[in-house]
């Protein structure tokens, strides 16, 4: 059960949605983001054409040292270009078979929250632009919480419309929204680092500097990949200099400058 999962969670991430061709490559492709959902897609295709039998031999191989393609090629006796061009097609099919129900509403809502941010960070947007944009993002989100309240993208919707609430002027809502995002029954959404980040901004905002430095500390141990990190170290260090611990910043400020 947690591969189909998985796989529909990655499904909703942003790299997904602007290319639904990047969870295709496969067994032996480069290395990132997506290898796990992609190794597992592969070894569906490899059971569902050769047997579960298959699967053994090959991690079997590997285990002996034997490189990917010749193991796939001694497996399922197909040449390697074959077997990779096979193993796309088999793939697609089961995106189809894995994909969450909600996935094309999501896909809307998604749109609509980059469209609210492109809007409001764009010196050519006027006002009213801006505002329109918040509108339709918060109402979408609404919309989808509402008739879909155990989709995989839950927790990523409840970081939209956190964002586009603080973006409109709503901090007491924003908080609630986002801090959902981080709770242990929310799931994986991808954004616990931007919720952290957003959730300090919002003290910060309220010069509650010890809330917003707990936030950034919680961004910095629990994301250290997120690409956040550098901002948030300098941050937690300069809210802790706010709140009066000039001597627990110091060495935060002097490793985050050392990193620009």
């Amino acid at each position: 059960g947690e591969g189909p999962a998985l796989v529909r969670y990655y499904m909703g991430h942003p790299s997904f949605l602007a290319d639904s061709n990047s969870l295709l490559a496969g067994l032996g492709a480069e290395r990132g983001l997506f290898d796990y959902p992609e190794n597992f897609l592969a070894f569906e295709g490899l059971e569902a054409a050769h047997g579960v039998e298959s699967v053994r031999r090959f991690v079997a191989l590997l285990v002996q040292g034997r490189a990917w393609a010749m193991a796939l090629e001694e497996v399922s006796g197909e040449p390697w270009s074959a077997f990779r061009d096979h193993a796309r097609s088999r793939a697609q099919e089961a995106l189809a078979k894995f994909a969450d129900p909600t996935l094309a509403d999501y896909r809307r809502v998604a749109g609509l929250a980059r469209e609210a941010e492109a809007a409001g960070a764009s010196a050519a947007s006027s006002p009213p632009d801006g505002a329109a944009a918040k509108l339709r993002i918060l109402e979408a989100a609404r919309v989808f919480l509402a008739e879909h309240p155990g989709s995989t993208y839950r927790s990523s919707v409840l970081f939209f419309e956190g964002r586009a609430l603080r973006r409109a002027g709503n901090p007491t809502e924003a908080r609630e929204r986002l801090l959902a995002v981080l709770a242990p029954s929310a799931g994986r959404s991808g954004y616990e680092a931007d919720a952290l980040h957003e959730l300090a901004e919002l003290e910060e905002a309220a010069q509650r500097w010890s809330e917003a430095a707990a936030h950034f500390q919680r961004l910095v141990s629990e994301r250290p990949d997120s690409p956040l990190l550098g901002d948030a170290l300098y941050r937690w260090g300069i809210n802790l200099q706010k709140s009066g611990q000039s001597g627990a910043a110091r060495p935060l400020l002097e490793k985050a400058l050392a990193s620009f």
